[in-house]
């Protein structure tokens, strides 16, 4: 299966942002699936297993965790390290082989105990 698995990285950073506005740029890709909190990824299509060329689809992450406008916060640290869980669990599960992640926190990922 093809496709582009991209996350969406620290919700209070530039990478939701950014990376909308750099897929609604595209005129042709192999399909986008896009890993985030549920807040950022609501108004794309549901991934349901299938990808298909020039679709954008939502990956909305299993998170008790709420964005936070505060940089560095934990909170939004742990909802970038469970994209990355995510997006490589899906990639494995459907046979992605294109991951990108947007920008994470290194002082976030500090602060919520998380090693990298």
């Amino acid at each position: 299966m093809s496709g582009i698995a991209i996350t969406l990285g620290d919700p209070a950073g530039i990478g939701p942002e950014v990376t909308e506005k750099a897929i609604k740029q595209l005129t042709s890709h192999p399909g986008i699936i896009l890993f985030g909190h549920a807040h950022h990824v609501a108004s794309f299509k549901p991934f349901t297993g299938i990808i298909k060329e020039n679709t954008i689809y939502g990956y909305p992450i299993k998170t008790s965790k709420q964005p936070s406008l505060t940089p560095d916060d934990p909170s939004n640290a742990i909802i970038a390290y469970e994209s990355i869980q995510s997006a490589l669990a899906c990639c494995n599960e459907y046979s992605i082989k294109r991951l990108v992640t947007a920008p994470i926190s290194k002082a976030g990922l500090l602060a919520a105990n998380i090693p990298y």
